[in-house]
């Protein structure tokens, strides 16, 4: 069995970015306007390969209160996700200790000569145009949004599970900032979650995939570790808001229908023993 073969398995594969020297003129432009240090009038010549690249960069950036179009929530192309990871390093090193001195073409020439994670570029993108989203849900119902995952190009259990961790966490920072400042209605916030495979989010529980190793701001991590603990704190507090409102059975009807009830994802918790104890008072 090859190693290609084997990660396939596992919706992973691996990837490289190649750039011609106006193209490496063209991400450099494009960082500037992601970063708000250009205008966006600077990529209207860009070369017809970024042009979708573009047209998301561009969408992250709008500041309006309209939801954006489905095409924008879809897993991009190769090639997109690999300019959007071309984003993030000259991010993380703009943002890194000086002592790096990397000029941003050595940045991106080393780029070139890095093989790189499928499971990487997808989340990368998602995290990119996670504000646009998060700015959005704080005075808007998206409840009416609906996201089919196969139809969004997410094929296998990883991929849709990195898309669930990004919506889900594009709404929950707003109610984790609700419960610590104690202003505002956490539940009233609960109902304007978006949808997903039209349920409402914690009825996705498919998160069977192998946990692999993620690098984060300067450091490698393991995936679940971060994001799958984010997600339970999420259910954890949407249980806890339901029981404050004496909504007793609906607290049960999200413990039993969401990963609550699968301990052997515990493990990836920081919360663990508030899983456990949950489990052995619900099961």
């Amino acid at each position: 069995m090859t190693l290609s073969f084997m990660l396939s398995l596992y919706g992973s594969s691996f990837a490289q970015l190649k750039l011609s020297a106006e193209e490496m003129a063209t991400v450099k432009d494009a960082f500037l306007v992601y970063n708000g240090e250009k205008k966006e009038s600077s990529l209207t010549t860009a070369p017809t390969r970024f042009q979708p690249f573009i047209a998301q960069l561009l969408a992250s950036k709008a500041n309006n209160d309209t939801m954006p179009a489905e095409d924008y929530f879809r897993k991009p192309s190769k090639d997109q996700l690999l300019l959007w990871y071309a984003i993030r390093e000259l991010h993380y090193h703009k943002s890194a200790d000086a002592s790096s001195n990397l000029t941003q073409e050595q940045i991106l020439h080393q780029l070139s000569n890095t093989v790189i994670d499928d499971r990487w570029l997808l989340d990368n993108y998602y995290y990119r145009i996670q504000s646009r989203i998060s700015m959005l849900f704080n005075t808007a119902d998206l409840s009416q949004h609906n996201f089919q995952l196969a139809d969004l190009g997410l094929n296998t259990p990883v991929e849709q599970a990195i898309f669930v961790y990004f919506i889900t966490k594009a709404c929950g920072q707003r109610l984790s900032v609700m419960r610590f400042t104690g202003k505002g209605n956490p539940k009233a916030t609960l109902d304007r979650f978006p949808k997903i495979n039209g349920r409402d989010y914690y009825y996705f529980t498919n998160f069977e995939y192998p946990d692999f190793e993620w690098v984060g701001y300067q450091k490698k991590e393991s995936y679940n570790e971060r994001h799958l603990n984010s997600f339970y704190e999420l259910l954890l507090n949407h249980i806890e808001i339901e029981i404050s409102a004496g909504e007793i059975d609906k607290a049960k009807q999200i413990y039993r229908n969401s990963i609550l009830s699968k301990p052997d994802l515990f493990k990836y918790s920081k919360s663990e023993k508030a899983l456990v104890d949950l489990h052995k008072k619900w099961q």
